[in-house]
């Protein structure tokens, strides 16, 4: 009986060392990228429904797995130069950053008009 009990807590300390250091189960894998289970858990909302998830997380795998194929090909057409979006990245954050000030501007002076002509508005 002693001996029965030991081997059975090897076999469970065993067991959960095997699960905890199990690689992830991949959903797909396109190119040198993988999708696991873990990260579809990750990335999509809990749904009550099972045909609504299944749905979506479908949608989801499609989408991914088209967004890969894309990377891959601008990875092997486009020169290092070309995948360069730094530029494109600063201009637009300036632009932004010059929106948000004339907007605040505008803000700013309609309230100064607005309070000191107020039959204006």
């Amino acid at each position: 009986m002693r001996f029965f009990s030991k081997s059975l807590i090897i076999i469970l300390l065993l067991t959960t060392i095997i699960a905890c250091h199990r690689k992830p189960s991949v959903v797909v894998s396109v190119y040198d990228k993988s999708l696991t289970v873990e990260d579809l858990q990750n990335m999509l909302p809990a749904y009550s429904d099972a045909e609504d998830s299944a749905l979506v997380t479908q949608q989801f795998i499609n989408a991914w797995i088209e967004q890969q194929v894309m990377y891959h090909e601008a990875k092997t057409k486009l020169s290092v130069k070309e995948m360069d979006f730094s530029k494109e990245i600063e201009d637009y954050t300036l632009y932004c950053e010059a929106s948000n000030k004339k907007e605040g501007h505008n803000r700013l002076l309609n309230v100064r008009l607005t309070s000191k002509y107020p039959e204006s508005v």
